[in-house]
């Protein structure tokens, strides 16, 4: 290619050339443009529900390989592998492997294509690296659809608490709102609802809590209970004056700023219940994504509680902040070097170690999750700020440090 270099210099990983009346619509995607974190998350879990699924999983590709990087299954469908006694899933077996990216197996195509591919019987599908899986977990149609950085697999099983997929537009791919959500998390949400339309009802069809925020609530509540699970047993008037049948009508978005006394909101005792104050409501194709912020992890107020990652992160910055000996004169400098040299390798190790397993056995994905991590601490002790910043320099994560002199 001509302007290879310039694909280099600015980092574009991938190039598309579409003919169309006329030309050629060109348009590329950038190198290290994952899905991660919350939207990860959000995206697997609310297409699988959305369409109804057993599972979804995101397919990554690093270095000309394609490998698994997130998955999600169904309540339902973990159920059913329990009750056929079988110790994993389809999307846990899938980790294992490891596909070609310019191959022409389905997932390969659409990374190349950027089309979404369907499977309607999957078990008789000679294409399908993973066929005998499909068969053994009783996977039937499965759907791959082009995503960031990748792609997103979902599929259907074999019992009737999945849907019966006749073509990729079951899947509801077309009007997923990929946008939307990405915008709720970089505005700091911590809950996602999507809301549709069924007669003259708005019912949740989808949600997302994030992780922090569920450990947080069954910390403070001792319970399973979220806003997000109780709103999915309200139905909503579809021609009233609340903020959801509004934004869907006006297609503008609704905000609430004080949602648990807010007029014409009906889940606002619920909202109250669950200390979440503020609600966007944003039209999308297939009807409105709802989206609030709450308190996560060690914002609850609940005294004692630290969540088991940030005591975690703490005891590890701790011992690391602590592992360089002191000493003065000759011998005990040369002692202090080679402890100094011992404690980096030892770092090293530790970091390599540490993204491979939050990569999946993908070290190089393990380290670009680790830039999106972010320690915050609240207070003025010192020694804990200058512990949690060793930490933040040895494992690459972007540590922020808060004071308040009350």
């Amino acid at each position: 290619m001509k302007r290879a270099a310039l694909c280099n210099e600015f980092g574009i990983k991938r190039m598309h050339f579409v003919p169309v009346e006329g030309g050629v619509l060109e348009y590329g995607t950038p190198a290290n443009t994952f899905l991660s974190g919350p939207v990860l998350g959000a995206s697997l879990k609310m297409r699988a529900e959305l369409a109804n699924a057993a599972y979804a999983l995101y397919w990554m590709e690093v270095n000309g390989k394609l490998t698994v990087a997130g998955d999600y299954q169904s309540p339902a469908h973990r159920a059913m592998l329990k009750e056929r006694k079988l110790e994993k899933s389809f999307a846990e077996a899938t980790y294992s492997f490891t596909l070609d990216a310019t191959g022409n197996g389905p997932v390969a195509k659409v990374m190349n294509t950027r089309e979404p591919n369907f499977i309607g019987d999957v078990q008789s599908n000679d294409s399908m690296k993973r066929q005998g899986l499909a068969k053994e977990f009783g996977i039937t149609s499965i759907a791959i659809i082009p995503a960031a950085g990748g792609a997103i697999e979902i599929g259907i099983d074999d019992t009737a608490s999945t849907a019966d997929w006749a073509s990729i537009d079951d899947t509801y791919h077309k009007v997923f709102p990929v946008g939307e959500i990405k915008a709720a998390f970089e505005n700091g949400a911590t809950q996602t609802l999507l809301w549709v339309r069924r007669g003259d009802e708005y019912v949740v069809a989808a949600s997302y809590v994030l992780e922090e925020r569920v450990r947080a609530l069954k910390a403070a509540r001792k319970d399973d209970l979220s806003y997000t699970a109780k709103s999915r047993e309200v139905r909503i008037n579809a021609n009233g004056q609340g903020p959801i049948a509004t934004a869907a009508r006006t297609r503008a978005e609704v905000i609430l700023e004080d949602a648990g006394n807010a007029p014409n909101f009906k889940r606002a005792p619920v909202a109250k219940e669950f200390g979440v104050s503020n609600l966007h409501f944003v039209p999308c194709a297939e009807g409105v994504l709802e989206y609030g912020r709450a308190p996560t992890t060690l914002e609850i107020k609940q005294e004692g509680f630290i969540s088991a990652q940030a005591r975690d992160i703490f005891t590890s910055a701790k011992a690391f902040s602590s592992s360089s000996p002191s000493g003065k004169g000759g011998k005990a400098n040369v002692s202090k070097r080679a402890s100094t040299r011992d404690a980096k390798e030892q770092t090293k190790a530790k970091l390599s170690e540490f993204s491979m397993a939050i990569g999946n056995g993908n070290e190089e994905f393990g380290l670009y999750r680790l830039k999106a991590w972010q320690v915050l601490y609240c207070g003025g002790t010192q020694a804990i700020v200058d512990s949690l910043q060793k930490f933040s320099n040895d494992f690459t994560v972007a540590f922020k440090k808060e004071k308040f002199d009350w």
